[in-house]
């Protein structure tokens, strides 16, 4: 484990919070991490590249656990989900074109939890 304070954040300058679209940002961290088997850069799509359905990835973040807010990053694997079948589990949000859906239908991973 690596402890780092956050030196800033940069929210994407689209972020909208009413439909939560653009919802990424830069965390810039207080100093350099050590790179080591566990802690390494994040692999991200290339541009234009389409993450298919049924196809598993890692997300990572501080999203709550039950019903706790954890201090500490975490990691889950996730099955990514097509934007359809992701439109029908959200009435009311709409989902963009931009986004990535992944998670169970269990509800036991996903970018939230």
């Amino acid at each position: 484990m690596q402890s780092r304070l956050v030196k800033s954040i940069i929210l994407h300058p689209r972020y909208n919070r009413a439909v939560v679209d653009y919802d990424i940002s830069i965390v810039e961290l207080d100093e350099d991490i050590q790179e080591t088997s566990y802690v390494r850069p994040v692999c991200l799509p290339s541009k234009g590249q389409l993450v298919q359905p049924d196809t598993y990835c890692y997300i990572t973040g501080w999203g709550h656990m039950g019903n706790k807010m954890p201090f500490k990053l975490q990691e889950g694997e996730v099955r990514i989900i097509s934007l359809e079948q992701c439109q029908s589990y959200f009435d009311m949000k709409t989902i963009t074109s931009r986004m990535l859906c992944a998670g169970y239908e269990s509800g036991t991973v996903d970018s939230c939890m």
